[in-house]
Order: C-alpha cells, then structure tokens, then sequence
C-alpha cells in the first residue's frame, strides 16, 4: 500500500489569472522499505562469506602455517568450498585455492538473482510525484 500526500495550493496573479495547482506524492510503502533491508541483509551476509573466502585462498595461497586463526579460518569456510572443491584439485596442491574463487563467484551470482526475484516479484514501483496544474482568467 502507498502512502500518499496530497496538498491543494491556489495561487492568484496580480494580472486577472488564476492558478490552481493540485500536487499528489506517493511515497514508498512499508513492503518496499522491508524488501531492500532483506536486499542490504542478503549483500550484507554475502559480503562477510566472501571475506572468510577471501581470508582462505589468501591464506592458501602464502601457505599459511594453519595455527589457531588460520585454522578457525579453514574451518568456518569448510562448509563453503564443500560444493566446489573437487572442480580444481589439481591447483590446490599448488597453494592456489580454486573452489574458494568459485565459491566467492558461484555465492554472489545467487545472492544477486535472489535480490533481483524479490525486487520484481515483490516491489512496488518508486515514489512517483504528479503536478496538475490550471490556469484561468479571475474577472
């Protein structure tokens, strides 16, 4: 549902003429305002696995000794790579971690088709601000 406002302003000129102006502004409703915060929350959450991954290949990449924080690292993000690990085993042998890219690419091209479904199935159209205005002659 839209919220609307609208105002009535009448303006008469020195000259004999008359102007009405009517503005009507709708403005975002409730559901628009909920569907970008999942929107942030969704790129939010993304952005926090694509650090951890990014921490992983980088650690891989400088074969990091896997001490406490590394290892904390490898075993959040174990999960994650899961699905994509066995594309490219022969380059992590080599310390670059292939199914950690993959993650960061395959991650972000979901997140972003959820984002754009809920924004056509669910949103409204923006705020839109209409003007009439009438003009006569006052005798």
């Amino acid at each position: 549902m839209n919220i609307e406002n609208q105002r009535d302003v009448e303006v008469v000129d020195r000259d004999g003429y008359a102007r009405r102006q009517r503005v009507t502004e709708y403005r975002a409703s409730t559901r628009n305002i909920v569907i970008n915060r999942i929107s942030q929350l969704l790129w939010l959450i993304y952005g926090l696995v694509a650090i951890l991954l990014t921490f992983r290949f980088v650690f891989r990449l400088v074969g990091a000794d896997p001490s406490s924080f590394v290892a904390l690292i490898y075993n959040v993000t174990n999960p994650l790579v899961a699905p994509f690990a066995g594309a490219f085993a022969q380059t992590e042998a080599a310390g670059f971690d292939a199914g950690a890219v993959l993650a960061i690419i395959v991650y972000g091209i979901i997140v972003w088709a959820v984002v754009s479904l809920l924004h056509i199935l669910l949103k409204e159209s923006g705020g839109v601000r209409r003007v009439v205005s009438r003009e006569r002659i006052v005798d």
